[in-house]
C-alpha cells in the first residue's frame, strides 16, 4: 500500500501489508486484493486469495485459499491475515464449486443498508461455476451469498468462463454486477439483483439473456470490441447534474481495456489484439433498462 494525505497529489512510501515471504513455502503468494474502508471501524477490510495453488488447479481438497485482514489506515504496517477459506467455500457446499477468488479493486460498502452492526459490504467473486457476490453485515465476521449459492447470475459464465467480477450499489439499493467473459467472441456481462423485502434478506437476479445482459460487438457501433483479455475493469456510479436542464442524475462509468482488429504476430492470424487501449464508457441511468 501507499498512502496519500493530499487527495492523490503525492504518495508516501510503499508498505508491505501481507508478507508472503514469512511463509515456509517459497511458492506462497498473495494476490487480487479487494479493499473497502469502514468509517464505523475506522479500518480497511481486505479480502484476497493466496497460497500455492493456481485458480484453475484449485480442487475441493486443495483449493486456492481465501484470506481476510483488517488494516488501520493511520498506521499502515504488515498484518497477519486470517485464513477464511473454509468459511467462504462453505457458503457454496451445495454446489460444484471447487475454486474462487475475490476480484481485485474496491469492495462495495452500501450507502443505504444497515441490517446488522455495520453497513452492508459486498464482495464480488470469480468462481469456477459463475460470477458471484457475497456480503457481510458485521465487517467480515459472517458472510452470505447474494441471491443464493446455486443461482446463476451471469449469462454464459459457467465453467470458468466468467472472471474479474465487480459490483456496485444502485441508487434504489439494488446491486449491479459486471463480469468478464473469457470466451472469444464475447466481452462483458451484466446483471442486477433486486431486493424483495424491507429486511434485505430476499430478492432475485435478473433474467439471463443476451439482449440485456451482454455487451456484444455489432455493426451498429462499428464492431466495438473489448480486448481478448477484457482484464479487470471497474464500475462506479456517480451523482451528476445535467447541464441542459440542471436535472440531478446518476452516471455509470465503466473502465474497459479495448482491443483492435489486427494480426497476431505469434499465430500469424487475424484477431483482436490484446489490451491495446483503455476506454471509459459512460451512460446516464434513466431507468432500470
Amino acid at each position: 500500500a501507499k498512502k496519500s494525505d493530499d487527495n492523490g497529489a503525492s504518495w508516501g512510501e510503499q508498505v508491505t501489508i501481507l508478507d508472503a515471504t514469512k511463509e515456509s513455502d517459497s511458492n506462497f503468494k498473495y494476490g487480487d486484493a479487494a479493499t473497502v474502508y469502514d468509517p464505523i471501524e475506522k479500518r480497511i477490510l481486505l479480502m484476497c486469495c493466496g497460497g500455492t495453488v493456481a485458480y484453475g488447479k484449485s480442487t475441493t481438497k486443495n483449493p486456492i485459499r481465501t484470506y481476510m485482514a483488517s488494516i488501520d489506515p493511520d498506521h499502515l504496517s504488515a498484518v497477519t491475515p486470517t485464513d477464511v477459506t473454509d468459511k467462504i467455500y462453505g457458503l457454496f457446499k451445495s454446489t460444484s464449486l471447487t475454486g474462487l477468488f475475490p476480484t481485485s479493486g474496491e469492495m462495495c460498502r452500501s450507502k443505504y443498508i444497515k441490517a446488522g452492526s455495520h453497513n452492508r459490504i459486498y464482495l464480488a467473486l470469480a468462481t469456477n461455476i459463475d460470477a458471484k457476490v457475497i456480503y457481510t453485515d458485521d465487517f467480515g465476521k459472517t458472510w452470505n451469498v447474494l441471491g443464493g449459492a446455486s443461482t446463476q447470475t451471469m449469462y454464459h459464465a459457467n465453467n470458468y468462463t466468467s472472471d474479474e467480477t465487480k459490483c456496485v450499489e444502485l441508487p434504489d439499493k439494488s446491486v449491479w454486477i459486471t463480469a468478464r467473459f473469457n470466451g472469444e467472441g464475447r466481452s462483458r456481462g451484466f446483471n442486477v439483483f433486486t431486493y424483495s423485502d424491507d429486511n434485505y434478506t430476499s430478492g432475485s437476479w435478473g433474467p439471463l439473456n443476451g439482449t440485456n445482459c451482454e455487451a456484444t460487438p455489432s455493426s451498429s457501433n462499428g464492431n466495438f470490441r473489448m480486448s481478448a483479455s477484457r482484464c479487470n475493469a471497474s464500475l462506479v456510479i456517480v451523482p451528476a447534474q445535467r447541464t441542459s436542464d440542471n436535472a440531478n442524475v446518476y452516471v455509470a462509468l465503466h473502465s474497459i481495456p479495448y482491443g483492435e482488429w489486427g494480426t497476431n504476430p505469434t499465430l500469424n492470424v487475424k484477431t483482436y489484439t490484446d489490451r491495446k487501449d483503455l476506454g471509459i464508457n459512460w451512460k446516464v441511468l434513466k431507468d432500470r433498462n
